[in-house]
C-alpha cells in the first residue's frame, strides 16, 4: 500500500461504491455538470470508444466510471461530489501511466475535452489543455520555428510528464519541462480553482514543479518556449550491436560519464530478439504507443554508470529472456547530457534528481500473464542492484517512471519532504490527490 494511504481509506472507497452503485452514478454527478460533459459507465457500449485508453492494462486501476468534463465548472463539481460521497478519483491525460494502480477503485476524470494549443501574440509563450500530447506539439513548434525541450515518445500526455519534472533528449540544452514551465491553472482538493506561478503562489508553483500530481488536477498550462535550434536539423543515427560486446559497450558508455556534450542524446536499449533467438543492443523500438499492452516497469536514477553492474544486470536478463518465453523485457538506458538541467539551482523547484546522468528502465513487456509476479521480483531485483551503485545514498526514482511501491524518499528526497508535507497539508489534507506516489503528511 502506497505511504500515507490508510487502510481506513480504501474501507471507505469500498463502502461509498457499494453505497451509490453503477446504477445511481450517472444521478449523482449529471446535475452538476454541463450538457456536454460525459458520463460513461462500464457496461456501455461506448466505453471503448470514449474513455481515454491506457498504455499499459498491467495492474490497472478498477474503475465505476469516468467523467469527460467539458468545462472546468465541470471537474470542479466532480472533485467536490466525488470527495464528499468519499468516491475516488484519478485524472487522465494521455493515459500513458504505468504505475501500480490495482488498489485503486473509484472513477477517472477524463480530461480529452481540454486539447487546446495556443501561441501569445508575440510567440514567446505557449498554452496547452490538461490533455495535450506530445505528438499535438512537435509539427506546431516546429512550424513556428519554436521549441521545447519535448519528451523523445510521442504519446504521453504533456502535463503528466512536466509534473514530474519533464526528461526529453533537450534538456542538456534547454533544461527540463518545468523549467520551460511559467503557469499552471489547476483545480485544488477544496474545488477551488487558481494559478500558481513565480508571482502568484509560489510556494505552490515550487510543489508542482517536480511533485505536481499532489496537488490538484492541472486545466492548462503556460510554457515559455525558444527559438529552434539549428533551423530544426538534427542528426539521427540508429547503430545495433551484437550482445557479446556488450561489456565493453557499458565502458564505453562509461566514458561520456563526466564530459557529454550538451545536445548530444544516447538511448541505449538491450532487448531479445524472438524472430532471431538472438539478444540485441539498440534493436527496434517496440510498443511505445501502442494502448493496452501488459508492461510492469521499475526504474531507477544513476550519477553514474557501472559497467561491472551492467554486464551481471544483462546477464540476468539474457538468462531470463530464455527462462520465459513470454517476457518481452528490454533494458532502457536514456542518457541525456544535463548541463542546462543540472545548471538551475536545486532549490528553484521540487524535482530533486538534477544531477542524475540517466534513469534506467528495467521494461517488462510480457505475453504471459502467469509469469506477472515472477517478473515483477526479477525486475525490482535489478532495480535494487542497480540502486545500489547508482551514486545516491538510497534509491532515487524519477517519478514518472516510478512504479509506486519506491517511497517518498525515492520519489520526493530527504531534503525536500518537509517542505512538501507543509504544502500537501494546506492544499491537499484529506489527500485526494497523489494516489500512489503521495507526499505524506
Amino acid at each position: 500500500m502506497p505511504m500515507g494511504l490508510a487502510p481506513r481509506v480504501f474501507l471507505g472507497i469500498s463502502f461509498a461504491i457499494r453505497a451509490v452503485g453503477l446504477s445511481n452514478l450517472t444521478a449523482l454527478f449529471e446535475p452538476c455538470l454541463s450538457p456536454e460533459a460525459d458520463i460513461i459507465l462500464p457496461g456501455d457500449a461506448d466505453w471503448a470508444t470514449k474513455v481515454q485508453p491506457r498504455w499499459s492494462d498491467y495492474t490497472p486501476p478498477t474503475l465505476i466510471g469516468v467523467i469527460k468534463p467539458m468545462t472546468e465548472s465541470d471537474i470542479q463539481h466532480t472533485v467536490k461530489i466525488a470527495h464528499s460521497n468519499n468516491i475516488k478519483f484519478l485524472a487522465t491525460g494521455g493515459g500513458q501511466s504505468f504505475s501500480d494502480y490495482s488498489n485503486f477503485h473509484g472513477i477517472s476524470i477524463d480530461l480529452s475535452n481540454f486539447n487546446s494549443t495556443k501561441f501569445d501574440d508575440t510567440r514567446t509563450y505557449l498554452t496547452i489543455g490538461g490533455a495535450v500530447k506530445y505528438d499535438q506539439l512537435t509539427d506546431l513548434l516546429y512550424n513556428a520555428s519554436k521549441e521545447l525541450p519535448l519528451a523523445s515518445c510521442a504519446c504521453p500526455g504533456v502535463l503528466g510528464a512536466t509534473l514530474g519534472a519533464g526528461i526529453g533528449p533537450l534538456m542538456g540544452h534547454r533544461g527540463l519541462m518545468i523549467d520551460a514551465l511559467v503557469s499552471v491553472r489547476l483545480i485544488t482538493a477544496d474545488g477551488s480553482i487558481l494559478t500558481a506561478s513565480r508571482e502568484e503562489n509560489h510556494e505552490l508553483f515550487w510543489g508542482i514543479r517536480g511533485a505536481g500530481s499532489n496537488f490538484g488536477i492541472i486545466t492548462s498550462a503556460t510554457f515559455r518556449v525558444w527559438g529552434i535550434t539549428n533551423n530544426g536539423l538534427a542528426m539521427s543515427a540508429g547503430l545495433v550491436f551484437p550482445a557479446s560486446v556488450n561489456g565493453s559497450y557499458w565502458r564505453v558508455l562509461q566514458t561520456f560519464d563526466d564530459d557529454m556534450p550538451a545536445r548530444l542524446a544516447l538511448t541505449n536499449m538491450a532487448f531479445f530478439d524472438r524472430q532471431t533467438n538472438q539478444n540485441t543492443l539498440f534493436p527496434p523500438v517496440l510498443g511505445s504507443c501502442t494502448p493496452g499492452q501488459k508492461v510492469n516497469i521499475h526504474s531507477v536514477a544513476v550519477k553514474l554508470t557501472d559497467p561491472e553492474t551492467l554486464d551481471s544486470v544483462f546477464a540476468g536478463m539474457n538468462q531470463f529472456w530464455h527462462q520465459h518465453t513470454g517476457y518481452q523485457g528490454r533494458l532502457l538506458i536514456p542518457r541525456f547530457a544535463n548541463d542546462a538541467t543540472a545548471g538551475m539551482k536545486d532549490n528553484e523547484t521540487s524535482y530533486p534528481w538534477r544531477d542524475a546522468i540517466a534513469h534506467i528502465s528495467i521494461e517488462g513487456y510480457m505475453t504471459d500473464t502467469s509469469i506477472y509476479d515472477i517478473v515483477d521480483e526479477f525486475e525490482q531485483r535489478l532495480r535494487n542492484r542497480i540502486a545500489n551503485v547508482s551514486g545516491y545514498p538510497s534509491p532515487a526514482t524519477y517519478t514518472g517512471y516510478a512504479r509506486g511501491n519506491e517511497g517518498a524518499v525515492a520519489w520526493y528526497s530527504s531534503r525536500n519532504l518537509a517542505r512538501l508535507s507543509a504544502l500537501k497539508r494546506k492544499w491537499d489534507p484529506n489527500q485526494l490527490f497523489g494516489f500512489n506516489k503521495p507526499i505524506p503528511l
